[in-house]
């Protein structure tokens, strides 16, 4: 019977130690998976962190070339880059991308220049339709939208777009059409998005 009790006292106590070691274990799991869960939590952190920076230098980037390409176009048609830039969402909007922007106001101030000589093609066409060629380059750009939101469309307004515009005028149609007011809603709705570039 002494043995029987013996034999009970010491099961009693190796199962006390064994569920003794399962918590000190399953405690010590918990830790170490607390722990992996912070490291992982950290990496996630990091990662978005990188990527959030990443999307951000992607934007700042993209916003500078931006200005510098009209700087650059603002050197060429003598338009000042805030202007350019309010000018950009109209024509965007006209599905003018801003290759064929920059082709057809090169070719516009080209037209100005050549409208200097009374005789040219180009100083009979802005004469006829009521532009002053020597107000500058943005004046008269919106003096000759102005003008094609008048005309009626047809091959004599795509003639004369082209001969103005160079081989983009016919596809600026559409945004010459709206006139100067089309120009000012479009330069309204950019500078309430924050797309002026001053």
């Amino acid at each position: 019977m002494a043995t029987l009790g013996k034999a009970v006292i010491e099961l009693s106590a190796d199962t006390a130690k064994f569920v003794g070691d399962i918590g000190r274990t399953a405690a010590m799991f918990d830790k170490n998976m607390a722990r992996m869960q912070g490291a992982v939590m950290a990496l996630r952190n990091a990662m978005l962190a990188a990527a959030s920076l990443g999307g951000v230098g992607a934007l700042v980037k993209s916003a500078i070339d931006a200005g510098d390409e009209l700087n650059k176009l603002s050197q060429k048609v003598g338009i000042g880059v805030e202007s350019l830039s309010a000018l950009k969402l109209g024509a965007e909007l006209a599905d003018i991308g801003m290759d064929q922007l920059k082709v057809g106001l090169k070719e516009f101030n080209k037209s100005l220049v050549e409208a200097h000589d009374q005789t040219s093609k180009s100083a009979k066409v802005l004469k006829a339709l009521g532009v002053d060629a020597r107000a500058g380059p943005e004046v008269a750009l919106r003096q000759t939208a102005e003008a094609f939101s008048k005309l009626q469309d047809g091959a004599t307004k795509t003639a004369t777009a082209v001969q103005l515009f160079g081989k983009a005028g016919a596809d600026m149609i559409p945004w010459l059409n709206g006139g100067a007011n089309g120009m000012d809603d479009a330069a309204d709705k950019a500078r309430a998005l924050g797309l002026v570039i001053g």
